[in-house]
């Protein structure tokens, strides 16, 4: 009688163990990070950089550069990828280009973010609709 009572408490024991097992597998609803890098520059900030000013003047405004070219010392490059919860990628990329003397003269502006985007509190909205801080 005995023997049989720990047969049967085994084989539950392994089908419990099985079943948590299994499904532990497919578990539904993993969460991804939102994973942000680089310089996020603000239609606000961007808009106070103008030509004529020195490269303190614009750090002092943007941040320092994501990257620097090594053999053109006249372009700094402000980059910035997010990607919300394992998603699209959307990129950013802002480039300054600065005369010899290190005044800047251009402002190319080779991918924007979406206006959804443009700033971390948008982003966030974006990725949490109803429970986002205003």
């Amino acid at each position: 009688m005995r023997n049989i009572l720990i047969a049967r408490l085994r084989s539950l024991t392994l089908l419990c163990t099985l079943s948590l097992g299994l499904t532990a597998c497919a578990f539904p609803g993993v969460y991804r990070l939102d994973i942000q890098q680089g310089n996020i520059i603000e239609d606000k900030d961007l808009a106070r950089v103008e030509p004529g000013m020195n490269r303190a003047q614009v750090h002092f405004v943007l941040g320092t550069p994501l990257s620097t070219d090594t053999f053109d010392p006249t372009l700094e490059d402000y980059i910035y990828t997010l990607q919300l919860g394992g998603g699209e990628i959307r990129r950013q990329h802002v480039q300054l280009v600065y005369t010899p003397d290190g005044t800047l003269q251009e402002i190319r502006k080779l991918a924007l973010l979406p206006d959804e985007y443009r700033t971390l509190g948008k982003a966030y909205r974006a990725r949490h609709k109803s429970d986002a801080p205003e």
